[in-house]
């Protein structure tokens, strides 16, 4: 059970990794004076699909980080 535990951990771990590349991308986004209307190219709609966006992957991340911090956990316990 130990094995397949570390590969179900390394697998969430790289799909963090990659989640963490799209994370820094909105972060660097935000912090140059963020204009949604000017982000969006005027386009509000947009804006706003581009906000639901950002919180779904800043959700995905969320979940994914407690999920391996849990599976860590129980490796340990074994």
């Amino acid at each position: 059970m130990n094995e397949k535990l570390n590969e179900i951990i390394e697998k969430y771990e790289e799909k963090l990794a990659v989640i963490t590349v799209s994370l820094e991308e909105i972060q660097e986004m935000r912090e140059d004076d963020f204009n949604p209307a000017d982000a969006s190219g005027g386009n509000f709609d947009d804006a706003y699909e581009m906000g639901r966006y950002d919180g779904d992957i800043e959700g995905e991340y969320s979940a994914l980080y407690d999920v391996v911090k849990d599976l860590k956990a129980l490796k340990e316990a074994e």
